[in-house]
This record gives structure tokens, sequence and C-alpha cells, in this order.
């Protein structure tokens, strides 16, 4: 839902002091233009990451098309 937030147009860089990788942007210990996507691909496997994309790239499909039933199918609250 995150990665299909950002290619929708949410802030998904490190200089976001919303982003939970914002500590990397401030010290220096990132490269610059850090992003949600880059960190998602540095700290998961190529084919895990993949799968991750694909299903973000479903989510952005439908939140275009407005069909919100689909978007929701792809969340999961926890109750707890």
């Amino acid at each position: 839902m995150a990665l299909a937030a950002c290619d929708l147009g949410r802030d998904c860089t490190a200089a976001n002091p919303d982003m939970v990788f914002h500590d990397c942007a401030a010290s220096g210990r990132c490269p610059p233009g850090t992003d949600l996507a880059y960190t998602l691909q540095q700290s998961m496997g190529q084919d895990q990451y993949a799968q991750l994309y694909a299903r973000a790239q479903q989510v952005e499909f439908s939140a275009r098309a407005g069909d919100w039933q689909a978007v929701l199918a792809y969340l999961t609250i926890d109750k707890h």
C-alpha cells in the first residue's frame, strides 16, 4: 500500500520526516535521493521486491480506476 501511495504522489523520500528511514538522510548514511522503493529494494531480495512491486501496481491501478473495494482487499487490519 505504501509503495502504491508513493507512485500516486506521496512524498516517500528520506527528506520527508514522516518516513521511518528519514534519519539516514539526516545523518548522511544513505545516498542522496533515497526513497521508499530504494530502501525496500535494499532490505528485500530481488524476487520478494518484484512481488511487492507487482502488488503495488495492482493497488495503484485500482485506485486510479476508483475501484476502492479492490484497494481495500489489500488491507489487513490487526484487531489486537
